[in-house]
């Protein structure tokens, strides 16, 4: 285990920006704020040194706010390797036509090329969703600790199946455990959506190529519709959002774990499918966040069980957006478990997990403090 572990919950109000520093090695979790990316390239710029190495970024969905700080980071840092989760082609047009900036439009539609260009030496690895049938196979959530795989040995071509867990760098006993519902219904309707439109056109969408992509964007009908497309569907986005569990690989040893809910859409049915993955792990959490800032559509009453702290990204009383973190969802938090912070756009967290002088399991000091 490691001797020392901190968390870090950047002030980045309505997005996401989360890092972790597990004996000098850094994994950093979304990078992104709603409010303009100039909030989270700022907090880059205060909080990480220049040239700083970090071994793994994890970008759980395709909003905005959860990636527009990710240019910075590529520039300001060494990033070493970026999980992202796998798009089909009609996907990534409908996504594509929903991001304004350039850099996010290009992230979507084709994020090797766009990493690259800023990092050449950053290597990309998609995360695949669930299949349908695979919530029938309660096998399937049960990581095989001899057949985690270490962060180093990720091919440059291998997609991360479901449930299966990355190893720390240099700490075999630490892994990093990825999970995305099955996605195939949205999948399905931006297929059905992307060929419907393109065939009013006479455009045979199997004969397009990457290529093709910005050119049919800069139509502005087809861009229109495929927003329509996206706004009809923009809440089932959180859906297949990519959740991570970041600890110890054995259960109900150290309370040093974080579960990073992002935008997961938790209803019951689609909790008792993470459930299945994770509960195992519950025992471990020391922190989770609070899906899509503290809405009242992701949250789920059996988040506020868990006896561990609850991490809200949001900055409350922005106009536009008055119900978040949502007052039942407070409540609720106030009821349940442990505590509840709201990172805004001024206050962070920072968690620092420490074995004492003796490196005695139990010998462990643990605080958190503001930032």
């Amino acid at each position: 285990m490691p001797n020392k572990v901190t968390r870090y919950f950047f002030p980045v109000g309505h997005g996401a920006f989360y890092m972790e520093d597990i004996d000098g090695y850094k994994y950093v979790f979304d990078c992104g704020s709603m409010r303009s990316p100039s909030v989270a390239e700022s907090r880059i710029n205060h909080y990480l040194a220049p040239n700083m190495a970090i071994e793994a970024v994890f970008i759980s969905h395709w909003h905005s706010h959860q990636i527009n700080g990710l240019e910075r980071l590529l520039e300001w840092c060494q990033v070493k390797r970026v999980f992202l989760p796998l798009l089909s082609p009609e996907e990534r047009l409908v996504l594509a036509s929903a991001n304004i900036r350039t850099f996010e439009r290009e992230l979507i539609l084709n994020p090797e090329k766009t990493i690259a260009f800023l990092h050449p030496d950053t290597k990309v690895t998609y995360i695949t969703g669930l299949s349908p049938g695979d919530l029938d196979k309660p096998s399937l959530f049960q990581p095989d600790p001899h057949k985690i795989i270490p962060i180093d040995e990720i091919g440059p071509d291998q997609k991360l199946n479901p449930c299966v867990a990355v190893r720390a760098k240099n700490y075999p006993d630490w892994m990093f455990l990825p999970y995305i519902l099955p996605g195939h219904l949205l999948r399905d309707r931006f297929q059905a959506a992307v060929r419907d439109l393109l065939g009013k056109r006479h455009i045979d969408p199997a004969g397009l190529t990457e290529r093709d992509w910005p050119a049919l964007l800069s139509d502005r009908h087809i861009r229109a519709e495929l927003q329509r497309v996206y706004r009809d569907s923009a809440m089932e986005l959180h859906v297949t959002s990519t959740v991570v569990y970041s600890g110890p690989i054995s259960a109900g040893t150290r309370k040093w774990g974080a579960l990073y809910l992002s935008g997961f859409h938790a209803s019951d049915e689609n909790w008792e499918c993470l459930a299945l993955q994770f509960r195992q792990y519950f025992s471990n959490l020391s922190v989770l966040t609070v899906p899509n800032h503290g809405s009242k559509l992701n949250f789920n009453a059996n988040i506020a069980h868990l006896d561990c702290d609850k991490i809200i990204s949001a900055k409350p009383n922005t106009p536009q957006l008055l119900d978040l973190p949502h007052a039942d969802v407070v409540l609720a938090l106030k009821r349940g478990n442990g505590n509840y912070y709201i990172c805004s756009m001024k206050s962070g967290k920072r968690y620092t997990y420490q074995r004492g002088k003796r490196g005695s399991v139990k010998d462990v000091r643990y605080y958190r403090k503001e930032i």
